[in-house]
């Protein structure tokens, strides 16, 4: 008899014994056994969850919390071969509105994942470089995408009492406070070319397009493309900001001197100074250098 795994981020249920029941309904009436459960901590936010799910045989493994429970839980789950099933329950959900997956309807994520198809998605490496002389780093991985510059700020200074209550307009609101913050220069290059120093707001490297508000910041990206796309915005005074808003939400892709996109399979972004990074909502801090590469197809994930 098959086995899944659920692991759960306890934070996104306030009846975790009623969501433990409905969740092995489901698994039981598709003929399943009886679930491991795992839950996550501040100390434990979802990949040694899932390596234990692994070593255990499980046929299937179940994130359910947001995009940052499920960053963990790929970590783990790439290149095993053990496909994952979306129970999205954050406040952006920004992997499961990419795929079409339902979020924040438990049940229904579990049914599409113990009878859905199988997608081979690729999944974003990143290597941080705190200070920038390579001497020490980081590996991680994101899925959906990652950030660094005013994103990070925008995560790092909204409350999760205020998400609580508006959902995803926390974070604008959040924006609302570095609008004025000027530009740091940065150098990016894509597939090892450099473009150029230039005044940076962010830098957002993606493995699928659609953001916050339905927004389609990168309408070519693909997550199962084997490529990466990149956006540099900037912007400080509010006549750029008036441009840049307007250049997004209308889905150009031209280049301006507020937004430039780029695609390659490889992004390195060095800044004159630290700035914060955030990988899919998670914050990791400040670094001067990050470079991003892509491992295709290394996710299996059930969808409809």
């Amino acid at each position: 008899m098959k086995r899944g795994a659920v692991i759960v981020n306890p934070s996104k249920s306030k009846d975790l014994t009623r969501l433990r029941r409905e969740l092995s309904a489901v698994f039981h009436g598709y003929g399943w056994a009886e679930p491991l459960w795992f839950e996550t901590t501040i100390e434990e936010p979802g990949t040694s969850q899932a390596q234990a799910a692994l070593d255990a045989g499980v046929d299937l493994v179940c994130p359910l919390g947001g995009d940052g429970t499920v960053r963990c839980v790929a970590t783990a789950l790439r290149g095993s071969g053990v496909p994952m099933g979306l129970l999205a329950a954050g406040t952006g959900n920004l992997l499961a509105r990419n795929l079409g997956l339902p979020f924040r309807r438990y049940t229904d994520g579990l049914r599409v994942a113990l009878s859905g198809q199988d997608l081979k998605i690729d999944v974003g490496r990143v290597q941080l470089d705190r200070d920038g002389t390579g001497a020490a780093i980081e590996d991680h991985c994101f899925l959906v995408m990652a950030g660094m510059g005013l994103d990070a700020d925008m995560l790092g200074g909204t409350p999760e009492t205020l998400k609580a209550r508006i959902g995803w307009m926390a974070y604008v609101a959040s924006g609302l406070k570095h609008l004025r913050a000027a530009p740091v220069p940065a150098e990016v290059f894509v597939d090892g070319k450099s473009q150029g120093v230039r005044p940076t707001t962010t830098v957002l490297i993606g493995n699928c397009g659609q953001v916050t508000g339905g927004i389609r910041l990168m309408p070519q990206a693909r997550i199962d493309d084997g490529l990466l796309d990149g956006v540099i915005m900037s912007a400080g005074r509010l006549t750029e900001w008036t441009r840049l808003v307007g250049h997004v939400l209308m889905g150009k892709e031209e280049p301006t001197q507020q937004v430039q996109h780029f695609s390659g399979s490889s992004f390195r972004v060095q800044s004159e100074a630290p700035r914060p990074v955030e990988m899919d909502g998670d914050l990791l801090g400040e670094t001067l250098a990050m470079t991003v590469g892509i491992d295709q197809g290394s996710l299996i994930i059930r969808v409809p």
